[in-house]
């Protein structure tokens, strides 16, 4: 379905490329291997895979979420949003 709402996706644009403390990462043939692996290892959705896979391959340590699920990864520390109230 196209909702055809560029002015949409310009203002996401926008904000994530003004976002405080935001880095975005090109997607490298090593984040693609990490991510394939985490995605064998844990079954996680490609998506997750990836962003996990960026955050390891960037030097991360702790990783913020909302989702359990992803708990189960142990390459990183999780700090699960739902659980701090």
């Amino acid at each position: 379905m196209n909702l055809e709402r560029e002015d949409l996706a310009d203002q996401y644009e926008l904000l994530l490329d003004n976002f405080p403390h935001l880095k975005a990462h090109p997607i490298k043939r090593t984040v693609l291997r990490t991510a394939a692996q985490l995605r064998g290892r844990y079954r996680i959705k490609t998506p997750d895979a990836i962003h996990l896979a960026t955050a390891l391959e960037s030097g991360a340590t702790v990783f913020i979420c909302n989702d359990r699920g992803l708990k189960a990864v142990q390459e990183i520390e999780f700090i699960v949003l739902g659980d701090l109230t």
